[in-house]
């Protein structure tokens, strides 16, 4: 569904910031869009921009899964048109829904 948005020009792209918000060792999380992998992503304090499609004509859920923790938790902040968000420490293979549009 999702691809074919992308195609036929019915999605806009939103930037997703994301990094460590607590001690940079080595957590990795999972972005996932409608349920299906997006990207991986290696936290740390410099972060990392994607930018996710989000459709217009058909609802788009975007969360994270924790995939490793290098000790004390997944630790996640992320920044979104919606503002500056501080997800609650994740283990690995916890999924935390995010707000990437602001309604």
């Amino acid at each position: 569904g999702m691809k074919l948005a992308v195609l036929t020009g019915d999605a806009k792209f939103h930037h997703l910031f994301l990094f460590d918000c607590c001690d940079e060792d080595g957590d990795m999380i999972e972005v996932l869009v409608n349920g299906e992998r997006f990207a991986i992503i290696p936290l740390t304090h410099h972060g990392a921009t994607i930018s996710v499609p989000v459709s217009a004509s058909q609802a788009t859920s975007l969360a994270t899964r924790g995939l490793h923790d290098g000790g004390g938790g997944v630790t996640v902040g992320c920044v979104s048109s919606s503002g500056t968000t501080y997800l609650r420490r994740m283990s690995v293979g916890e999924t935390q829904a995010v707000d990437l549009v602001r309604q």
